[in-house]
């Protein structure tokens, strides 16, 4: 595997999988207020991000280590991150949206 598909994939089992509980706590909302929801369910993941952000970077902070020997500054994981966590939501929500009647 290249080199940057194994960090992104290490990345997201490390960080972005945790943001996946807001992704899921979204999909009711959706379902419940339909296409009128998506400004509540994008400052849910915000917030959630944020969050989810914070928290990574206050307890797991020696985790970081392993990313800055590939030299990638936490301000590009984050990047990363976040890229990685909107298309996920993106493609989560469209689908659900398609099924809905």
């Amino acid at each position: 595997m290249k080199r940057p598909y194994l960090l992104t994939f290490i990345l997201y089992r490390e960080f972005v999988v945790y943001n996946l509980i807001f992704t899921v706590a979204a999909v009711p909302w959706l379902i419940r207020f339909g296409q009128h929801s998506y400004v509540t369910i994008g400052w849910i993941k915000i917030i959630g991000f944020a969050l989810s952000a914070t928290l990574y970077w206050f307890f797991r902070k020696n985790r970081l280590l392993f990313f800055q020997n590939f030299r990638l500054s936490p301000w590009q994981l984050l990047g990363i991150a976040l890229v990685i966590d909107g298309l996920q939501t993106y493609v989560i929500l469209l689908i659900v949206h398609t099924l809905l009647p």
